[in-house]
């Protein structure tokens, strides 16, 4: 015989040793007993006694922390945090057909950044003031400035606080006809 056979023969033979005599099924109902169901009593230290309870705690109201400032920048760190990219340069000469282009990052939200230029001779300009707060993008048609000659740019940091800070400026050529390019005109 084999470890596991002799195992199952073991538990058979405790479970048969178990089992009540009548073939080993429970009566079908209680038996029923002459003697009372006699119920102790608990000891007095058991037994609760009702007494009054107070109310749960009414909600009371617990102020919240104050919303902390978040401290303004200064008008030099406020200039020393513009970030900018631009092909504006003092002295530049740019065709009809060209762009302007600027690519900043002001972090303060109250803060915007304003480009301006103006024809020397006419005194006519464009303009244009970006939000801060962000990284902007811009580019503008140097053949919608109009005329051709020579332009004032100025380019500023405009605050609340502070008015016009961060200026740089310069000037630049507006040409005719794009650079490169030959007349029309036939060879002779």
């Amino acid at each position: 015989m084999t470890p596991a056979r002799l195992a199952v023969l073991a538990a058979a033979a405790l479970l048969a040793a178990c089992a009540p005599p009548g073939g080993g099924l429970p009566p079908a109902r209680p038996a029923a007993t002459s003697t009372p169901l006699i119920r102790p009593t608990l000891p007095p230290t058991w037994t609760p006694t009702h007494t009054a309870t107070a109310a749960p705690p009414t909600a009371t109201a617990t102020p919240s922390p104050a919303p902390t400032l978040t401290p303004t920048l200064s008008a030099a760190r406020l200039c020393a945090s513009l970030w900018l990219v631009t092909n504006l340069r003092d002295g530049a000469i740019y065709a009809s057909d060209a762009r302007l282009t600027l690519l900043a990052y002001l972090p303060a939200a109250d803060a915007r950044l304003r480009f301006a230029a103006t024809h020397r001779q006419t005194g006519g300009g464009r303009g244009v003031e970006l939000p801060g707060g962000r990284l902007v993008g811009w580019q503008y048609a140097v053949a919608r400035l109009g005329d051709p000659g020579r332009y004032v740019w100025t380019l500023s940091v405009r605050s609340d606080r502070y008015g016009d800070i961060c200026q740089q400026q310069g000037s630049f050529w507006v040409q005719r006809r794009p650079l490169g390019r030959p007349d029309r005109m036939r060879p002779r």
